[in-house]
């Protein structure tokens, strides 16, 4: 995949290694997941990120997704207390249709 390139987006977990989660867990994501986004129609439906704030009040979280993405086709969507807050993001409470891919995306990977 030709000129296919990878950019960081933020994403914080807390926890320890001794499982002090009352379930055994050992960490849990502070932010909702940027990565569990939601395509549709061309836009990038992205959990909001209730990160930390700059100077000006900006989610400096949020900034640094919008310049990987290209904040145009972005769109925030509040998932916290619907679904991060119980373990999931926004793609858990979308039931979106997606063409299957016309290349057999396993055998391109880089």
């Amino acid at each position: 995949m030709a000129g296919l390139q990878y950019k960081s987006v933020p994403s914080l977990f807390l926890g320890d290694a001794t499982g002090s989660f009352a379930d055994g867990r050992t960490a849990t994501a502070f932010n909702p997941g940027p990565t569990n986004l939601q395509t549709v129609n061309g836009n990038l439906y992205v959990p909001k990120q209730f990160g930390p704030l700059d100077q000006t009040g900006t989610d400096m979280f949020a900034a640094a997704i919008d310049a990987v993405l290209g904040a145009a086709n972005v769109r925030w969507v509040d998932d916290w207390g619907f679904y991060h807050a119980q373990f999931g993001e926004v793609h858990c409470g979308t039931v979106v249709k997606h063409s299957v891919l016309s290349i057999d995306w396993w055998l391109n990977q880089p």
